[in-house]
């Protein structure tokens, strides 16, 4: 009726098509199909009236309507009718059939043909829901072994069958010779029964854009909008069209689905929402397993039931349960265009829990993962050249969130996932920011993940930000680790959990994406924070990372960092709400970084090889002693910047020490924090920041001639300075200075300080080592023996694999065990241990040992403080690093410098004689 649109929109039936039938030549004629809704006293199931209009009608529908029992004589018509008509109202009919009922209506999935006059082995009509004849049944008191007329000579003188053993008990019945069904593609089977292709199993929908046929099959009299104001989020779809409305899914294979959620409002007390008025224009929530033929209710909505959102969440029926069902929200009727209004938002069905652990790389987008992703489009975005979940101003939604389907969750389990917020900052943190929330009934109630943890905080395990993400700090792409063990969640009932990621519903125009989420027990030493994990559990390394735990790196570290914050900051920091200038002062003779922009504030370095990292030093104060507003003082220590240290990439983090009371460093002054043992690793980081959110210029700080260092190698033993030039790597600053002649009667270069400007003036050497006497406690060149009180097992001195430093080496070559352990060592007086060491060889270089393969052949470095009963792993050398013989220098830690020290080199695997061979030489 029309093609694509209504054909009018008029409210009158005048152009409604109404099947009818006459039993009198045509003299009277009434509707085929009364309407039935469950409202009515005297109807089991939903019936559509056999009068149609055209808001119902504009695309192909197929209809099949039962004949009630006075349509049936042998003098029946039947006709379609148009009451009025006019120019440009047109309407169509196709594949008529009018006959003996096919078996099931085909289960709405085909077409009713002629039978061709023999018993097609199901039966139809009568009360069997198309149940087969029985073998033999027992009716009255004979025994029939076939179809019979008996018993319906007075009616219609048809074959039937009972199709149970005995029909004076079980009363099922059926007509033998039926109408044949010709099934629609993805069906076959004799009623049609069987489906033969893929049917969704899961529907969601937010009501963003425009439907997708995809997910429904018909929809009338509504379209999405916000007539109703918001009803869950955003837009949703409003039925506020003709005289009857509809919304009803595709087919669905709900086979492994549990529940059906959505919201819903009835009317509003909004202008154009005005909500039903009589019980004749409820909505009816309907199933149907037939493919539309019949429908049965689940729940009915009052029109008077509130004009507020409700939110639905219905376990599905048994019954509903199938291979193939459809869903409907049904409005019989209305009194009009305008009228009876109601509108639907967020509907999902799926099952209520996935299992972890579960992740989305978007490349495709995971919809098992999700429940709703609105406003947002699977692209590649922010430098990244992979898809990604992109959510953007430009995309219509007012309300832009990502939430998850419920999942079981334990105190275990960790949310990763890498996250951008309005890429590059072009806006002020405080209107552009994403929070990650929770909800544990369903999504009727969110709370925010987790609420950080500040210095203040008594019951604080380690100082930690709220689960909200604000330009600035997030406006590069950065990864997020948070353990559920220390969020608010872990109090809550974890057995049905959702997570929604939701963008701050503002007319602020920023964009923002979420990109490799991951929901799990966490993969490998959560990957070292070098790599994420994926939804298998497994590590994938960030570039330049490699390993089961991404541990192994490529290129060196720095042993070392020096920042003086003059005109450029290095690339081993990274600045978030500072910038270099004068702000609060002149800290040391030129600019200072300055934390006194909006938002979050912290310095961050790149990891470094610490390991001879003893202390951090800088020079540093609060506020200004101007009464400029740029940088106002501190109000408590809940603003004190913090020093933290990181062994996982930032993952987790332990605190060196906060800068003490707020109101202690109001002028320049050096500070200087003690790094501890367990902060010494090859793979360290530090950062210093500051808890909270800021106003520009509230609660300022500034930091200058920064150095992270200590102890270094024996190369840098010395120094040597005459100025001639000056030899930048001799000094760590030297503030206000600069090499002169003449000043101070000097006759050569010196560096001189005038005395001029503000801040302090000095000069810093670098870190060099004095040794007044160098105490070697062993010397093992392991050129003929091994020293006394040394054991091997699996190797010996040999030139098989070449010089590893000189003359003849240690080589492990046997099967089975291969380790090399020292004798009893007083290390009180030790700071280092050094060696050679090579793993396989370099065929180009003349070295034919052969190379290991796998990380179980990896080197590594133990010891021990109780005669060898317990053992500490020191450092592990992975197989592939070294091919060509390294000078090997650790830094003996302070557990270690005891009167009664063991050293052991193990390999712990190998292939067998002369395979995965290493060498060590000049201990």
């Amino acid at each position: 009726m029309g093609c694509g649109a209504p054909y009018t929109q008029q409210q009158s039936a005048t152009y409604d098509i109404q099947l009818e039938y006459s039993i009198d030549y045509g003299q009277s004629w009434d509707l085929v199909q009364q309407e039935c809704v469950p409202s009515s006293s005297d109807c089991s199931h939903t019936l559509v009236s056999s009068q149609y209009s055209s808001f119902l009608f504009t695309n192909w529908r197929r209809l099949t309507v039962q004949l009630s029992s006075p349509a049936i004589s042998n003098n029946t018509e039947i006709r379609w009718r148009q009451p009025a008509s006019a120019m440009g109202i047109e309407w169509a009919l196709d594949d008529l059939y009018l006959g003996v009922q096919c078996p099931g209506f085909c289960h709405g999935h085909g077409k009713c043909t002629k039978a061709n006059g023999h018993y097609q082995g199901l039966v139809c009509g009568g009360n069997s829901d198309g149940q087969p004849c029985a073998s033999s049944f027992l009716y009255n008191s004979q025994t029939y072994y076939g179809c019979t007329r008996d018993g319906r000579e007075a009616t219609d003188n048809r074959l039937w069958c009972a199709t149970t053993a005995n029909y004076n008990t079980g009363r099922k019945w059926g007509y033998c010779i039926c109408g044949v069904c010709q099934c629609d593609p993805g069906y076959s089977g004799k009623s049609c029964e069987t489906v033969t292709r893929a049917l969704p199993h899961y529907l969601n929908e937010s009501f963003e854009n425009d439907l997708s046929s995809s997910k429904w099959g018909w929809v009338a009299g509504g379209s999405v909008d916000v007539t109703c104001g918001t009803v869950a989020s955003g837009s949703s779809i409003v039925f506020n069209l003709g005289r009857s409305r509809l919304l009803e899914t595709v087919d669905l294979d709900l086979t492994r689905s549990s529940t059906l959620q959505f919201t819903i409002q009835v009317g509003s007390s909004r202008s154009g929402c005005p909500r039903p008025t009589d019980s004749t224009e409820n909505i009816y929530l309907q199933y149907s397993t037939n493919g539309g033929v019949t429908w049965k209710t689940m729940k009915t909505f009052q029109y008077n039931s509130g004009t507020r959102p409700s939110q639905q969440n219905i376990v599905l029926l048994n019954a509903t349960k199938t291979q193939s069902t459809r869903i409907r929200w049904y409005q019989p009727k209305a009194s009009g265009s305008n009228t009876d209004v109601w509108a639907l938002d967020d509907v999902y069905i799926n099952s209520v829990f996935t299992a972890l652990p579960v992740g989305d790389d978007f490349d495709p987008i995971r919809n098992l993962l999700w429940k709703f992703y609105t406003g947002s489009k699977v692209e590649p975005f922010c430098s990244s050249s992979a898809n990604v979940l992109h959510f953007s101003y430009s995309y219509t939604a007012t309300t832009r969130f990502a939430s998850t389907v419920s999942l079981r969750l334990t105190p275990s389990t960790y949310i990763q996932f890498d996250i951008v917020v309005d890429c590059g900052q072009t806006l002020p943190s405080s209107t552009a920011y994403v929070t990650l929330q929770f909800s544990t009934d369903s999504g009727n109630s969110w709370k925010t993940l987790d609420n950080g943890c500040s210095p203040l905080s008594s019951n604080c395990g380690t100082y930690r930000r709220p689960s909200v993400y604000r330009s600035g700090l997030f406006s590069k792409w950065r990864r997020v680790t948070i353990s559920l063990n220390d969020t608010q969640l872990v109090s809550s009932p974890l057995t049905s959990v959702q997570l929604r990621w939701l963008g701050y519903s503002s007319s602020t125009a920023y964009d923002w994406a979420i990109d490799n989420v991951y929901i799990g027990e966490g993969c490998p030493g959560l990957c070292s924070g070098h790599g994420r994990c994926a939804a298998n559990g497994t590590c994938v390394c960030d570039q330049g990372y490699s390993g089961s735990q991404c541990s192994f790196y490529a290129t060196s570290r720095p042993t070392q960092i020096k920042e003086r914050f003059d005109q450029t900051v290095s690339p081993s920091v990274s600045v978030t709400g500072g910038r270099l200038g004068t702000d609060c002062g002149v800290l040391s003779a030129s600019t200072a970084m300055t934390f006194n922009l909006a938002g979050e504030r912290e310095l961050m370095t790149i990891d470094m090889n610490a390991s001879a990292v003893h202390f951090i030093e800088f020079s540093y104060n609060t506020g200004s002693s101007s009464s400029s507003t740029i940088c106002t003082a501190m109000r408590s220590n809940n603003q004190v910047p913090v020093n933290e240290y990181s062994l996982d990439g930032g993952v987790s983090w332990t605190t060196l020490g906060d800068l003490r009371h707020y109101d202690t460093y109001r002028s320049p002054t050096v500070v200087n924090i003690p790094v501890p043992q367990a902060a010494r690793t090859k793979s360290t980081r530090f950062r210093v920041w500051q808890y909270g959110f800021f106003t520009s210029g509230a609660a300022a700080w500034a930091l200058d001639d920064m150095v992270i260092g200590g102890f270094v190698t024996a190369n840098d033993s010395y120094l040597s300075e005459t100025f001639e030039p000056l030899q930048e790597s001799n000094w760590l600053f030297f503030p206000g200075g600069q090499v002169t002649t003449g000043n101070c009667n000097a006759t050569t270069p010196a560096l001189y300080f005038d005395g001029s400007g503000e801040g302090q003036q000095h000069a810093t050497t670098k870190i060099f080592s004095v040794e007044l006497q160098p105490l070697v406690l062993v010397n093992a060149t392991l050129d003929a023996s091994l020293p006394t009180g040394w054991t091997a097992i699996g190797g010996k001195i040999s030139t098989q694999c070449g010089s590893v430093d000189d003359g003849p080496a240690f080589v492990f070559s046997s099967a089975g065990t291969r380790e090399l352990t020292t004798s009893n060592i007083n290390t009180t007086l030790a700071t280092k241990v050094q060696f050679y060491l090579m793993i396989g060889g370099d065929p180009l270089l003349g070295r034919y040992c052969d190379n290991a393969d796998q990380y179980s052949e990896s080197v590594q470095f133990y010891y021990s403080t109780d005669l060898g009963q317990n053992w500490t792993l020191w450092e592990t050398y992975q197989y592939d690093q070294y091919k060509n013989p390294q000078k090997v220098t650790e830094i003996l830690p302070e557990a270690a410098q005891t009167t009664t020290t063991l050293l052991r080199w193990v390999q712990e695997g190998n292939d067998g004689r002369n395979t995965d061979v290493w060498s060590i030489d000049s201990i």
